[in-house]
């Protein structure tokens, strides 16, 4: 059958899906120092009240499906929380008859799911190391055929064996992973539902459309913009169409500001506070957590930097960070725009020995620096020595610039810059 030969009963009505990926039920957003009690709850409450946008989005928009394509959830992590919550809104869907299909990713293989717990006869999970297919029916007849697999650990995610569907019905296939441009043009699939990327991207191939939604939520503060889920439509014999639909219920956002020379401590505090209020205005009501970075020409900024900017962030706090909802300053960068003088490294003073060993570490690279070292003997196999490692490229260097330049703000007269 192909599309121009569907039931008439069909034609008027486009095939609608929600495609959603990354929910991670069991991280809360991170990246904040000093969480107070207040906010502690909402938190580690945010994943869950963002996947129940997704699922409240599926019957709002009365679709015919959703996809899940990867990292739902880490049981292991979450607990027995989430297995109540994922049982009670796959049961909420099944009530209006819209099926789930459900891929596993890195952290939520199929067979992590407990046994004794079935899930709702309308959710499909998809087995590794082979593709596994099904028909999407509605009304009795078959509308589409999804196509998935799910993620198996290794690099390659084998896109080229989700296979159109032979009689015609539109083919979504769904995967998890990084993505292949020439293995998924092989597919052939119309729309490929892609997982494991926190960002949203479309990629087009030939009448072929690839989709990450990105996570449903923003999890720390380098997760900047707006996050949700996807709105999927196929026109009969027509373009599909993709309309993002916001589920986060924190928002996180990184607003620099350039003062001029002529700023003072007291017109950037100023600022901050007016820009503030322009960002609660276009909230819509989200949580929103703000990392403020200032730069510029102003002898001020070396005043914030030294002694002000944790005074600034806490007067920010206390005026917007109580209410509901909150508007949390999670810090406040100065931004150093002038390079160290020279001069400086020659001092015979305690900062001209720091940044003289500083050099020395920059310009040999080769030379051992384990942060690890430092650290307690119970914390050198944990999360703290997981930010110690300094393997990562560019983060040995950016670790010294930073340093370098701590080292000039605190042993540095006040007044010099």
């Amino acid at each position: 059958m192909s599309h121009s030969t569907l039931p008439n009963e069909f034609a008027d009505r486009p095939l609608r899906l929600i495609h959603a990926s990354d929910l991670h039920l069991e991280q809360p957003p991170y990246g904040i120092v000093d969480i107070p009690d207040h906010l502690r709850g909402r938190l580690i409450d945010c994943p869950y009240a963002s996947a129940e946008g997704v699922f409240e989005a599926a019957m709002i928009e009365a679709v015919d499906a959703v996809i899940l394509s990867g990292d739902v959830v880490d049981l292991d992590l979450a607990g027995p929380r989430a297995i109540i919550f994922l049982r009670e809104q796959f049961a909420r869907l099944a009530e209006k008859n819209i099926p789930i299909f459900w891929i596993g990713g890195s952290c939520d293989p199929p067979s992590d799911w407990p046994a004794s717990i079935p899930l709702p006869e309308n959710v499909h999970r998809f087995p590794i190391g082979r593709v596994e297919s099904h028909q999407l029916i509605r009304d009795g007849r078959p509308v589409a055929r999804i196509v998935g697999t799910s993620f198996g650990h290794s690099d390659t995610v084998p896109l080229d064996r989700l296979h159109r569907d032979l009689e015609g019905l539109r083919t979504i296939g769904i995967a998890y992973g990084a993505l292949d441009q020439s293995s998924a043009q092989r597919s052939r699939v119309d729309y490929l539902a892609m997982g494991g990327c926190h960002d949203r991207k479309t990629f087009s191939f030939d009448q072929q459309t690839v989709h990450y939604p990105g996570t449903i939520q923003g999890r720390s503060p380098a997760e900047t913009g707006r996050h949700g889920c996807t709105l999927v439509e196929f026109e009969p014999d027509g373009p599909i169409t993709l309309k993002a639909l916001a589920t986060e219920v924190l928002r996180w956002t990184t607003e620099r500001i350039e003062t001029d020379a002529s700023a003072s401590v007291a017109s950037m505090e100023a600022t901050l506070f007016e820009r503030m209020q322009a960002l609660i205005a276009k909230c819509g009501g989200d949580d929103l957590f703000v990392t403020w970075r200032l730069a510029g020409s102003s002898p001020a900024l070396s005043e914030l930097r030294r002694t002000k900017a944790e005074q600034l962030v806490a007067k920010l706090r206390d005026h917007y960070g109580q209410t509901t909802p909150v508007a949390w300053t999670v810090e406040i960068v100065v931004e150093r725009t002038a390079a160290i003088p020279e001069s400086w490294y020659d001092q015979q003073t305690i900062l001209g020995d720091v940044l003289r060993r500083i050099r020395e570490l920059q310009q040999h690279p080769e030379t051992a620096l384990n942060l690890a070292d430092y650290l307690a003997p119970k914390d050198r196999c944990g999360s703290l020595a997981t930010l110690a490692d300094l393997s990562i490229p560019g983060l040995r260097q950016e670790l010294l610039e930073e340093t370098a330049a701590l080292a000039a703000d605190l042993l540095t007269p006040s007044g010099t810059d």
